[in-house]
């Protein structure tokens, strides 16, 4: 992580049995300025041993005082279950700055259809793209489909059928309960998407587990949605990919990275990456999911090739322009340098 902030737990607010949101104070000196939809990447060390995790804000800039995050435990999730179990009011944690190309920007003047659909613990930046479209878009309208197992797991419930009744109207909150109503099919998104209006003119913003994303962007693409109108979050890739990406053997290869004021020449060993490596020799290199989903350890090709594993966050013309995914790339040649950064 490059900049980072000590953050001071305001207040926890327990949203369902498992699942807390964690409510931090504005720094009074350096005020965290973000988007709706945008995460936090923390540092954690717990018993001795470094984890770092990322949490998607769940509140919206301008409307909210506090910056809050939303977590679940995870089974056998040593971060989540540590939060739950041993965070706060006053404890302080170490954040880098917000990240993230999953967000919205709003403008008074938008008139658009914004089609949010979460499932879990996904529904977190949907709640504050949610927030922030509402409140900020009087002109825009937002169907919200929710995919949960039962009513006491719904996160933010009581908010959600709150807003739904203050924009009446605006706001529609559809809900699917696997355990009375069976999982949701990409027939059942299919359904869901013919009751809006004009859905080829909406934009659909999805996050969930993969699976499940998966299965929704089946019912999408059924439903003739094109690409373009689709945002989605994810910060894994199938186990099977991660499998199959690294070289098995060849030559270490010497790079050079720099990062803001920092460069720092270092060799790369066969099967790893240039993050990887990088992190090995202390260069604080901005990174999050290592999946190549996030984009927040993209950086700029300057000499030299590279292969990349896997690059689903670059769009096209990024690639064209030597845009590349640290976590994900492994140099071909001795000569190879990257900037880090967002230019």
């Amino acid at each position: 992580m490059l900049k980072s902030y000590l953050l001071h737990i305001d207040q926890i607010v327990q949203e369902t049995q498992d699942c807390i949101s964690l409510h931090f104070k504005q720094p009074s000196l350096d005020r965290i300025w973000y988007k709706a939809g945008q995460y936090l990447t923390f540092r954690f060390e717990i018993e001795g041993k470094e984890y770092i995790r990322s949490y998607s804000l769940s509140t919206a800039p301008r409307l909210d005082e506090t910056l809050a995050v939303t977590v679940k435990a995870v089974k056998g999730g040593i971060v989540s279950n540590f939060l739950l179990d041993k965070a706060y009011p006053g404890m302080e944690m170490e954040a880098s700055r917000p990240l993230g190309r999953f967000f919205i920007e709003n403008s008074v003047k938008a008139h658009r259809h914004i089609v949010l659909m979460g499932a879990g613990s996904g529904i977190t930046p949907l709640y504050a793209i949610l927030r922030s479209t509402l409140f900020n878009e009087p002109q825009s309208q937002v169907n919200l489909f929710y995919a949960n197992r039962e009513p006491s797991t719904v996160i933010f419930r009581d908010e959600l059928a709150r807003l739904e009744r203050i924009f009446e109207g605006r706001f529609r909150f559809a809900e699917r309960f696997s355990q009375t109503q069976g999982r949701a099919t990409a027939e059942t998104i299919e359904n869901f998407v013919q009751q809006l209006a004009a859905p080829d003119q909406c934009s659909f913003f999805l996050c969930g587990p993969d699976a499940w994303m998966q299965m929704v962007n089946e019912g999408l693409k059924r439903s003739r949605i094109a690409a373009e109108n689709i945002y989605q979050e994810s910060f894994t890739i199938p186990e099977k990919e991660q499998k199959a990406q690294l070289p098995a053997s060849g030559p270490a290869r010497e790079v050079e990275v720099q990062v803001g004021h920092q460069k720092l020449s270092y060799k790369v060993p066969a099967g790893t990456t240039i993050l990887d490596a990088g992190l090995a020799q202390g260069l604080e290199i901005p990174h999050s999911c290592k999946a190549g989903t996030c984009a927040a350890c993209m950086g700029r090709i300057l000499s030299g090739k590279i292969s990349m594993d896997n690059n689903e966050a670059l769009l096209e013309f990024e690639v064209e322009q030597g845009k590349v995914l640290v976590c994900q790339s492994h140099p071909e040649t001795d000569d190879v340098k990257i900037r880090i950064g967002w230019t």
